[in-house]
């Protein structure tokens, strides 16, 4: 899966598939752990 550099909101759309699909601990890995970032993805994983 491609990783969407930068933030805003296509990268919480990515991360948050991640997240589905993977896992956080998979997302962790593969990316820097912002908090603001983390959470937002968190939230629409949650969707």
């Amino acid at each position: 899966m491609p990783l969407t550099k930068g933030a805003g909101p296509k990268v919480d759309q990515v991360a948050a598939q991640i997240i589905k699909k993977y896992g956080t601990a998979t997302l962790e890995k593969y990316t820097k752990k912002h908090f603001a970032n983390t959470e937002k993805a968190n939230r629409l994983a949650r969707l």
